[in-house]
């Protein structure tokens, strides 16, 4: 260190790997949460790892800091140790970098160089029909310990070294890669399903996960036991840095040996399939996991009946909207609607549109005292497939033609009414109270529509926002009679969307009760929900 640029040599025939991350305070991380020392670990360690991902060897890494006026000159020398360690760890060198006054947060920028010979350089896109899934390590550790420093709470101390101090798998990456055991690999940064996506996007597959094989820490088990409410979490949560790759079947026997040779866990936790098929979660037994299927579904289909509103401001607009779904609207009451839908659908961590059509139709019945609307509907897809979701208030079913399968499950059960998607359908004359409202952005689209944004007032592992568009008539004086929503979109935590879009509404006509039941076909398997929690190996 001491020229304007670092020299550095590769070995001959092989290939520079370079990544680069910028980490910034109270986005990617507080000081109020860690040590100077593990954060510089830390911002080594998940550059490294980028290495690890590829198989190669980690050789030269680079640091650039933001150096805010309230650290001392002992933390900054504590965060250069920290990195320092890390990479003296990872067998790479501090070649360089800049350091500079930060009039904010502190800021860290790192580039890391490393090699690797062509022939063994693993890439995402490289992952074939019937491979076999595995990761490395345990997942869900570093999420957990974050989602209890976001709630004020102290985590176990294996879970927060997880978080703070993440493993590069260089090491594991480089024996992968050498022994030619996989076809595509990745570091989990981001989360299983958001990550593996990214395989599944470049190699052009779907895939299946069996969901009790995904491997859990001992505190990561522990903190379940009294905190079930983090399931979720620590199923899709990211920063645990550890490998997953896909590798043909024959190789299973080797990956095992490597795995007791190193001392690392490999798990495999699924299989590739055709892209047609997707990303799905089953259970040991092959089923479809009922939460995250009837969830997508719901996403997809029903999320629009949650979502009508608009007027002078957006909070009157939605109290309009909720009085069409009451008694008390007397001729403009809404009680049974019937249109096409068209629905597209963007999947993140696949970077997929998926575009489907069908019909449905929804009946609205106020109760006695006016405080509650049941939700009846029938959603009959016809592109791409023939699914129907039904429900008749009470029960709900899921029917999956291309898995001969029906899901039956109650919408009236308390135990989980509250974190289920058909809350917010089951009430539309109360939204204002699971739901906050501003305008959207822009305030108007181009067909004049007002777009209001609503926010769940509590946290929902299903929505981030849902975005409707309502007609302009409804901020009126005396508002006409009409289905109050022309389109909504869905953005869940996750970064998936969708769209739907009502045509050739038709509202208060004739709809039979019984148009709200599911016949089950003949020969067709019927899948309940015997526990609603999220089971691991």
């Amino acid at each position: 260190i001491g020229d304007d640029c670092a020299a550095t040599i590769i070995p001959a025939g092989e290939l520079l790997l370079t990544s680069k991350d910028l980490l910034i305070e109270d986005v990617h991380f507080r000081r109020d949460w860690t040590d100077m020392y593990h954060l510089g670990r830390k911002s080594a360690a998940v550059n490294l790892s980028d290495i690890a991902a590829m198989g190669g060897k980690a050789t030269h890494l680079f640091l650039g800091v933001g150096l805010p006026k309230t650290l001392t000159a002992t933390e900054i020398d504590q965060l250069t140790s920290g990195f320092i360690d890390e990479a003296n760890a990872a067998g790479a060198t501090l070649c360089g970098g800049d350091t500079c006054r930060s009039n904010g947060s502190l800021l860290i920028s790192v580039t890391v160089h490393g090699s690797i010979s062509p022939e063994h350089l693993l890439c995402r896109d490289g992952a074939k029909q019937g491979d076999l899934i595995y990761v490395s390590g345990t997942i869900g550790d570093s999420a957990l310990a974050l989602a209890q420093l976001q709630r004020g709470e102290t985590p176990a101390a294996y879970l927060g070294q997880r978080h703070h101090s993440p493993t590069p798998r260089l090491e594991l990456g480089q024996a992968i890669a050498k022994n030619n055991l996989a076809t595509a690999m990745i570091d989990v940064s981001d989360g299983i399903f958001s990550d593996l996506g990214h395989i599944l996007d470049q190699s052009q597959l779907g895939a299946q996960l069996i969901q009790n094989q995904f491997p859990l820490s001992d505190a990561a088990r522990q903190h379940l036991k009294n905190n079930s409410q983090d399931a979720e979490t620590a199923l899709r949560g990211g920063e645990d840095y550890e490998l997953l790759f896909c590798a043909p079947a024959l190789n299973n026997d080797k990956i095992n040996q490597l795995a007791t040779e190193l001392g690392v866990p490999l798990t495999q936790i699924g299989s590739c399939v055709p892209a047609s098929q997707g990303l799905t979660l089953v259970d040991a037994a092959g089923q479809l996991c009922m939460r995250t299927v009837i969830f997508l579904i719901l996403l997809c289909i029903t999320s629009p009946a949650w979502a009508q509103t608009t007027s002078p401001s957006p909070e009157q607009l939605l109290e309009r909207f909720q009085q069409r779904f009451n008694a008390s609207a007397g001729d403009q009451s809404i009680q049974t609607v019937e249109a096409d839908f068209y629905q597209k659908a963007r999947i993140a961590s696949l970077n997929r549109t998926q575009t489907a059509r069908g019909t449905m139709a929804m009946k609205f019945i106020c109760a006695d005292d006016a405080q509650r609307t049941d939700t009846l509907f029938h959603w009959r897809y016809t592109v791409p497939n023939k699914q129907q979701v039904v429900s008749d208030g009470q029960n709900l079913w899921v029917y999956l033609p291309d898995n001969n399968q029906v899901m039956v499950s109650e919408v009236n059960d308390e135990s989980y009414y509250s974190e289920d998607p058909l809350l917010f359908l089951r009430n539309l004359g109360q939204l204002s109270q699971h739901f906050s409202v501003v305008w959207g952005v822009p305030q108007r689209n181009n067909d004049d529509d007002y777009l209001l944004q609503l926010t769940p007032k509590e946290s929902s592992v299903y929505i981030k926002t849902l975005t409707l568009a309502v007609p302009k008539w409804l901020a009126d004086a005396q508002p006409q009679a009409g289905f109050p929503l022309h389109m909504a979109s869905v953005l869940d935590p996750t970064g998936n969307t969708t769209e739907i879009e009502f045509r050739a509404i038709k509202i208060n006509q004739s709809a039979a009760r019984k148009s709200f039941t599911f016949v089950i076909p003949e020969g067709v398997d019927t899948v309940r929900p015997s526990d609603l929690t999220v089971d691991f190996k």
